[in-house]
């Protein structure tokens, strides 16, 4: 896998992610950085401003780009995202400078006979000691999202504070299960919600303009959803698929006029995985025949 490399790093500015995708609610990523550097900061007090901002919505990946010298936008649909990379460096040739600041301002400091001499050991000393915990407190920090074509869309930020919020890793990590998400569930971030035409009240399927009596002779194939101890084993992901998966059986058992099992799927799904979008669709369905959960 190709990695860019680590240039044009940002200083984090503005960032939001919304924990539960539920559309329409663009963007569900927005991070905005800004170009680190004293010439981008001195541009941008003259509103040339030279920032990266990245944006996750249902449909799409888009990185904003502008510096200035000009503007550009890069797109990759969520259909097409193939792998997200997250990575954290750290600044290792700061800590073996200021390693080396430190042993040399201590070497001429002790050596000297002239204060002036020792009060610039001093100051190499010191030196040495921020490049030393600029190392341990600064991180480099990654995220690519790579196209189904190879080639892909990549920010490097530096962590640091937004508002009051140590932007660091875990929020690159957060970013990466959100677009992973949206990536395996194609797009919608969220199963298709149960209609409510044509068909029991409360457990209707979509109308996709197929034939009714096509759709209620298919077979029941003896599908059984899994029992909610297996639950607290699976990652959110995994449970949010499993979840869609029960609705969607509720949506066919609802079509083929089965209510008592539509009801019973309903409410296993969220006694199994209540966290779920899926069983919040689920408790709307059965409040609309009168059974609480």
């Amino acid at each position: 896998m190709l990695i860019p490399p680590l240039q044009n790093v940002q200083t984090p500015q503005r960032y939001s992610l919304v924990p539960r995708p539920t559309p329409p609610a663009p963007p569900l990523v927005d991070l905005l950085g800004r170009r680190k550097g004293l010439v981008p900061f001195l541009l941008g007090l003259v509103g040339l401003k030279s920032t990266a901002r990245l944006l996750v919505t249902h449909e799409e990946v888009n990185c904003e780009t502008t510096t200035f010298t000009g503007s550009s936008v890069e797109l990759i649909p969520i259909a097409r995202v193939a792998d997200i990379h997250v990575a954290e460096y750290r600044p290792l040739p700061k800590a073996v400078l200021g390693a080396f600041f430190l042993f040399f301002g201590a070497s001429n400091y002790f050596a000297a006979d002239l204060a002036p001499l020792q009060i610039i050991g001093l100051l190499i000393c010191v030196l040495g000691v921020a490049l030393i915990v600029t190392y341990f407190l600064k991180r480099r920090l990654l995220i690519a999202i790579f196209s189904q074509s190879g080639l892909p869309i990549a920010v490097v930020l530096e962590s640091g504070r937004i508002k009051n919020r140590l932007f660091g890793f875990a929020d690159l990590v957060n970013i990466q299960r959100t677009i992973r998400m949206l990536a395996e569930a194609g797009g919608s971030g969220v199963p298709a919600p149960i209609s409510h035409e044509n068909s029991t009240p409360g457990f209707a399927a979509d109308d996709v303009g197929e034939d009714d009596d096509a759709v209620e002779e298919e077979p029941d194939v003896g599908w059984q959803p899994p029992v909610a101890e297996a639950a607290p084993r699976t990652s959110p992901v995994e449970a949010e698929q499993t979840a869609r998966r029960l609705l969607d059986d509720a949506r066919r058992r609802a079509k083929a006029g089965d209510r008592d099992g539509a009801v019973k799927v309903l409410r296993e799904l969220v006694e199994a995985y209540p966290d779920t979008t899926p069983a919040e669709q689920a408790r709307n369905n059965l409040a609309k025949i009168g059974i609480r959960m």
